[in-house]
């Protein structure tokens, strides 16, 4: 249940992994769940049999900006879901880009960067901006553009910062985007010659776009997902001590 200000009461929305859920417009195919509402718990994929924790969440909070997130205590996964309650629908964008910044140093987005970082390597506020999966047709990138009553969802694999657990406390920001229109430019540069048809395809998997300056730094590190490209997974570290949520976004 979410507590919903326009109407003054809690109110029942759908999972956001469930199979089939019609609110469900930003959450990766990979992440549904087609046992979501299973009596069996430990075939639901996200429970505490399967190591995911409720970490964060303002559900039962009077605020119209809904988000928890689950930490996956084997992985190192944590998985944020957001939505926006509205008496309307809205139209949406064409795309829509979702990011996460720690408000000090630390070395636990060292994942997202294209080669992992040691953990003796401490960022400066660092930032993590991502985007729904989508298609690139031409040069323009096509998402999941931004609408009320959906469920978004944003995820980082976590490396291990000792510091968190025992430093002056942390907070995470998180913000949303959203855009009309992404254009993707590049380079290229042939020799020799060529016959017959030359086709071009689209990439598959993760490419950068400018996205440094949404957090007014210039350390973001950045993706957009074209298909099935997603965030690299691997092992991370527990982080469920230190870290305070700022519902920020919007």
């Amino acid at each position: 249940q979410i507590y919903n200000p326009n109407i003054g009461r809690s109110d029942n929305i759908e999972l956001p992994w469930a199979k089939g859920s019609t609110v469900s417009l930003g959450i990766p195919n990979e992440w549904l769940d087609p046992n979501a509402y299973s009596p069996t718990f430990s075939e639901r994929y996200y429970s505490r049999e399967n190591n995911w924790v409720l970490v964060y969440s303002n559900l039962t909070k009077n605020t119209v900006n809904k988000y928890f997130a689950l930490y996956n205590t084997h992985t190192g996964l944590l998985r944020f879901f957001v939505y926006a309650l509205s008496n309307a629908s809205g139209g949406g964008v064409s795309s829509s880009y979702w990011g996460i910044r720690v408000d000090k140093s630390t070395s636990l987005f060292n994942f997202t960067t294209e080669f992992a970082d040691d953990m003796t390597k401490k960022i400066a506020s660092p930032s993590y901006i991502t985007s729904p999966p989508g298609t690139v047709m031409g040069t323009q990138f096509i998402g999941k553009g931004y609408q009320v009553n959906n469920w978004y969802g944003l995820e980082v694999e976590c490396a291990y910062d000792p510091s968190i657990a025992v430093g002056t406390l942390y907070n995470f920001e998180m913000m949303g985007w959203a855009v009309n229109k992404t254009t993707i430019t590049g380079d290229g540069k042939t020799d020799g010659s060529i016959t017959g048809t030359v086709e071009f395809m689209a990439p598959t998997s993760n490419f950068n776009i400018s996205l440094s300056e949404m957090f007014k730094q210039s350390n973001s590190k950045t993706n957009i997902v074209a298909d099935n490209g997603g965030v690299v997974r691997g092992l991370g570290d527990k982080i469920e001590e230190g870290i305070s949520k700022n519902d920020s976004f919007f």
